[in-house]
Order: C-alpha cells, then sequence, then structure tokens
C-alpha cells in the first residue's frame, strides 16, 4: 500500500510515539510504517526530561505508547488530565490481562505485536476520525450554547418588554375604570332623572333625553368592553360550577342599561346537579354574558334566547341559542374580529362596536377551549363549547 492510497482512506494528523521498552528494532519498525502514512510522526524516550511539556506542546493528535509498564501508564495519566488531551493507543507485546489497568489510565485502544501495517493505519485512521467528530460536536456545542445564552437575553428582553405593557395595560385600565365609569355613572343617574319628568318620545325634550339614553348605554358598553378584553388576557384555570357563572352572567346582564330589561326573555335548562368544570368562572361569565346579549340585542321581535346544558362524556357542553337575525354561512368566521357587523346596517340598527364575540374567542381560547357556530340568515344563532370536567 502507497502513501498516495492511504492518504485518499485515512484522516491527516499528529502521532508521537513514545518508547518505553528499549527496543530499537521494534520501534523503528513502527516508525517506518507511520512514516509511509499521511501523518507527521515524532519520536522520543520515556526518559526525556519535561516530556510531558514537550508532547502537550506539540499539540498530537495521537499518541502512540511503545510499552506498557507502570510509568508509560503514570505517563498517560498525567496526559488525559489535560483539558483536549491527545488520543492514546499502546503497542503490546501479548493481549492484556483481565485487571490491566491501561484503561483505567486512560487507554483509548491497544494493539498487540507483530502488528499488521494496513491494521495499524486502519486503528489510528478510525481513532482520529472519533476524534475529530468529538470535536466537531464540541465546536457546534459551543455554537449552539452561544445561540441559546443569545435568545434567552432576547427572551428576558421580551418578557421584560410584556411587563412594561401588562402594566401599561393595567394602568390603562384602571384609568379607564375610575376615570370613566365614575362620571358614566353620574350621566347614567342624571338621564334617568331627566326620563322621568320627560318620558321617552318622538319629539321635544323626550326626544332628546332618549338620545342621551341611548349614547350613555353605547358608552357604557364600550367601557366594559375595554375592561374585559384587559380581563380575558388573565385567566386562571381552577374548579367551579357551571350555574355560578350563569347567575354571574345574568347579574351583570341585569346591570345594563339596555339588556336589563330584557333578562327576562332568558330561558334556562339546566340539571339540578352538576359535576364542577375547570376554568375560569368569570371569564366564562364574560363569554355566556356577551353571546346572552348579542341574541338579545339582533333579534328584532323579541324573542327568547335559551341557554341549555348538558352533562356529555366529553365534559359539560354550554349552548346559547337566539332566534333574531341570524349571520350568512360566509361570515360566520369573520363574526370574532374586533370591530366586525355582519353588515354596515347593524351597527346602527342594534348598537354595539363590534368587541363582543372578539372578547368571547379570546377567553374561549385563553382556556384552550373551542367555540362551534351555527347559524343562518332569519333563523337565529347557536353558540357552544365544551368545559373540561374537575377531576
Amino acid at each position: 500500500m502507497t502513501k498516495t492510497q492511504l492518504q485518499a482512506d485515512v484522516p491527516t494528523g499528529m502521532v508521537v510515539m513514545i518508547d518505553d521498552r528499549g527496543d530499537p528494532a521494534s520501534v523503528n519498525a513502527l516508525r517506518d510504517v507511520l512514516q509511509r502514512s499521511p501523518y507527521e510522526v515524532r519520536a522520543a524516550s520515556l526518559n526525556v526530561k519535561r516530556l510531558h511539556e514537550a508532547v502537550l506542546a506539540a499539540q498530537p493528535d495521537l499518541i502512540l505508547l511503545v510499552g506498557a509498564s507502570p510509568a508509560i501508564l503514570h505517563f498517560c495519566q498525567q496526559l488525559k488530565a489535560d483539558e483536549d488531551p491527545p488520543l492514546a493507543i499502546t503497542v503490546l507485546n501479548a493481549p492484556p490481562p483481565p485487571n490491566w489497568g491501561g484503561f483505567d489510565a486512560g487507554v483509548d485502544d491497544f494493539l498487540v505485536q507483530p502488528i499488521n501495517e494496513a491494521e495499524l493505519i486502519a486503528r489510528l485512521a478510525l481513532a482520529l476520525r472519533s476524534r475529530y467528530t468529538r470535536r466537531r460536536l464540541v465546536r457546534d456545542n459551543l455554537g449552539l450554547e452561544r445561540q441559546l445564552e443569545a435568545q434567552n437575553k432576547e427572551l428576558e428582553r421580551a418578557l421584560n418588554k410584556a411587563k412594561e405593557f401588562s402594566v401599561l395595560k393595567d394602568s390603562i385600565v384602571s384609568t379607564v375604570s375610575h376615570e370613566l365609569r365614575t362620571p358614566l355613572l353620574q350621566v347614567k343617574s342624571a338621564v334617568s332623572m331627566l326620563g322621568e319628568d320627560f318620558p321617552p318620545s318622538t319629539e321635544g325634550p323626550g326626544r332628546l333625553v332618549n338620545y342621551a339614553a341611548q349614547a350613555t348605554a353605547r358608552m357604557e358598553s364600550v367601557v366594559g368592553n375595554i375592561t374585559q378584553l384587559a380581563a380575558a388576557m388573565n385567566l386562571k384555570n381552577e374548579a367551579f360550577g357551571v350555574a355560578d357563572a350563569i347567575s354571574q352572567a345574568i347579574r351583570q346582564l341585569k346591570r345594563g342599561w339596555e339588556s336589563g330589561k330584557k333578562v327576562d326573555r332568558v330561558r334556562l335548562f339546566m340539571p339540578l346537579e352538576l359535576p364542577t368544570v375547570m376554568g375560569d368562572r368569570s371569564g366564562i361569565a364574560q363569554v355566556l354574558q356577551q353571546l346572552i346579549d348579542n341574541g338579545l340585542k339582533f333579534d328584532p321581535d323579541g324573542g327568547y334566547v335559551d341557554v341549555h346544558v348538558q352533562l356529555r362524556r366529553e365534559g359539560i357542553r354550554v349552548t346559547v341559542r337566539d332566534y333574531g337575525i341570524g349571520i350568512p354561512a360566509d361570515q360566520l368566521e369573520n363574526i370574532f374580529q374586533a370591530f366586525y357587523q355582519v353588515d354596515s346596517g347593524t351597527t346602527k340598527k342594534f348598537g354595539g362596536v363590534g368587541v363582543g364575540l372578539t372578547i368571547v374567542r379570546l377567553i374561549l381560547d385563553g382556556l384552550g377551549l373551542t367555540i362551534e357556530v351555527r347559524s343562518a340568515p332569519g333563523e337565529g344563532s347557536e353558540f357552544s363549547f365544551v368545559l373540561p370536567l374537575a377531576i
């Protein structure tokens, strides 16, 4: 086998040969074989002063230890204590006994005399390939660690920004609740008192009172929606009773200027006893409030809104059914977009700003729940979702 043929099959590198047997003929034979290989070969005797420092300074890829004395194994152990030690292969006269301490000293492999040239080159090539592979993996891991560190820093900055936005959001919601709700309540009370002196009519002061009442109701709805949108971002996951969420939704509806007078149109169909479910009770109450309010609002004939609660294998299914104007099939997905109205006339005719169903989707998405919609123009709409049972 020529050196050119070997170079095509094996990696290159530096091999340092350390002799401990004092057998020049055997050492020279090994050196001749290695010099016909693609490796850079250096040789030294174990009794050379400061051999350890000299070997490390040469930065070899592999050390060929000729012999297996305690001194040469100790030398191998010293080399292996380095941060990036070279591979170590010993050349023995006979197979080692079971209690041989070479592997404990850091020997990676051994060869037994007489050594076949092709076997020697193949074993060295295999060892060096494993070393280069390990080095590449270490280098790649370091690169990945740096990338991960940079991504963690970026994530930390993003989390800090998110915290800042959360504080800003809470501040805005607090300002809206305090600075708008309180004067709005005063305006609402004043308009209500004026309504007692000037009943709503199509002309005169009663007509103005009617306009003021409608505008106040719409402003109250907007303020409520802003508060609910913020609350939809802070959901809990705990056990609660569906009946409690429905009662909370009805109470909130009764407080509304417009829907408070229409709550008697809500019909509840629910078993007397039901297991508890998992989720956010206030969030589910908001969902039901929005769905029921929409059902009451978008029914020009003043029909019923039915709430069905059924125990199923997968959980408790809650359905809100109205008999109002309905929704065309090609617009069912769009209704959950913020500020979307089915047509340009619904805002003027029925009021609202088109964020109620957006709140519904945000809350249910935050709880990992899916809402189903069935509707047809003139036949009303049905919204359903399933709450998982608490274990």
